[in-house]
């Protein structure tokens, strides 16, 4: 994923490019001003897909490392399950709340859930 910043659509600027094949990586302000970032990582460290959470100071202390890196959400999916995150949103009391989606295969092929749960 490519991530971009600017004042406007038309002054935008490329700022990250997010790790290789990642997909729904989704960020947004925290109290206080820093970065949370869910991932997605799949493969050795996320099997099918699952998902993790980090957080950074600023903006430009975002890299594909930490987003990589992020510590895992455990108990998300069933072996069998991926998913990820789609929104996040600060609650009120500083949790934050997240819409996402569950996919499971089987015979009769792919299934998409919706999920919410709040960190």
């Amino acid at each position: 994923m490519r991530f971009y910043r600017g004042k406007g659509l038309q002054d935008l600027d490329l700022f990250l490019i997010g790790p290789d094949r990642m997909k729904d990586i989704r960020m947004l302000e925290l109290p206080g001003g820093r970065i949370g970032v869910f991932s997605r990582p799949q493969g050795d460290r996320g099997g099918r897909g699952t998902l993790g959470f980090t957080h950074v100071d600023r903006l430009q202390d975002l890299t594909a490392r930490a987003i990589a890196e992020a510590s895992l959400l455990r108990g998300q999916f069933q072996p069998e399950e991926w998913g990820g995150a789609n929104e996040a949103h600060v609650l009120r009391g500083g949790r934050i709340g997240v819409l996402g989606h569950i996919a499971r295969m089987d015979e009769a092929g792919k299934h998409y859930y919706p999920m919410v749960f709040a960190l």
